[in-house]
This record gives C-alpha cells, sequence and structure tokens, in this order.
C-alpha cells in the first residue's frame, strides 16, 4: 500500500496513521467501563426476561379463563334448555337451595348434579351423561330455587370452575 496519496493539485499527502507510542490516547474501555457496561447489559436482560415472563404467565391465565368461561356457557345453555318447557322444579325445594336440580319437562324427570369434579345430567334416572370437557375441573355446583307467589319460579345456578365463580339465574315460562 501506498504511503503516500496525491490529490488534484498535485500535492502529495502523508496519510494519515496513529503514531502515538507514548499511550496519551486510550486504545480501549477501562475496566471500570466494562463493568457498567457489563452491569447495564445485565439489568436490561434481566429486565426483559421479567417482562416475557409476566406476559407468557397472564397469556396462560386469560387463556384458561377464556376455556372456563366458554364452558360456563355452554353448561347454563344446557340448563336453560331443560328449563325451556319444564313445568315445575323439583328441587331444591322452593326457597332452598343444594347441590343438585331436579326438573320436570314434559315426560321427562332432568336432574343436574356435581360428582367427581363434574357436572352430571340425567333424564329419567338413566345413565348420568358429564356435561363439562376435562379440561375443566368443577369446584362448586350450587342451585337455588326461588319461589315469589304470582310469578314463574327460577333456578339459580352458581357454578365454580377452575375457581372461576359463574352465576346464572332462569325462570320457567308459562
Amino acid at each position: 500500500m501506498n504511503k503516500f496519496n496525491s490529490n488534484k493539485k498535485g500535492f502529495v499527502l502523508l496519510a494519515r496513521r496513529s503514531l502515538d507510542v507514548g499511550g496519551s490516547s486510550p486504545k480501549g474501555f477501562t475496566l471500570l467501563e466494562t463493568i457498567i457496561y457489563i452491569a447495564l447489559t445485565a439489568f436490561l436482560l434481566t429486565s426483559a426476561l421479567i417482562t416475557s415472563y409476566q406476559i407468557i404467565d397472564s397469556s396462560s391465565f386469560l387463556n384458561k379463563k377464556a376455556i372456563s368461561q366458554g364452558e360456563a356457557d355452554f353448561l347454563f345453555k344446557k340448563i336453560e334448555w331443560a328449563m325451556n318447557s319444564a313445568s315445575s322444579i323439583v328441587t331444591p325445594a322452593a326457597g332452598g337451595s343444594g347441590s343438585s336440580a331436579k326438573i320436570i319437562r314434559g315426560p321427562d324427570t332432568i336432574e343436574f348434579s356435581s360428582v367427581s369434579q363434574n357436572i352430571n345430567m340425567t333424564v329419567n334416572a338413566g345413565s348420568p351423561v358429564i356435561l363439562n370437557s376435562q379440561v375443566v375441573i368443577v369446584n362448586n355446583l350450587s342451585f337455588e330455587h326461588i319461589h315469589v307467589s304470582g310469578k314463574p319460579d327460577g333456578l339459580k345456578t352458581n357454578i365454580t370452575l377452575n375457581n372461576n365463580v359463574f352465576t346464572s339465574t332462569i325462570f320457567l315460562k308459562y
């Protein structure tokens, strides 16, 4: 490589080179600067990891909540279906509450109950059918028979799925 370059006017210029041998200008990072950069990088990485974990954790929580909500909607629709053409609520007794509900719907008797963390529906004392999916755990199921003189009876249902409480009230239709 040529040490000299010529400009347009014909002058010869010496190429710039660092001739500093005495160490008066820094040629790298000092130990203090390196420690500060490492600490700053560690802080940023730690913050990023904590934020990522919180996002993933909240996403999982919201997914479980959405599954529970969908399952509760399905279960309430099933109870609403049974109440749609029902003529009476047998259990719980008027004004009472219990862990199962028995409804007279036409010629059929339909019972809803909780067994082994599942909600079962039994029609005419036949084999029980599990209504909920396996991804949810039924923590609690309770019914309250709402009776007001001169008005249709109602059934207030409280369902706890995966520790999320859902409530619905459905009235008989005359």
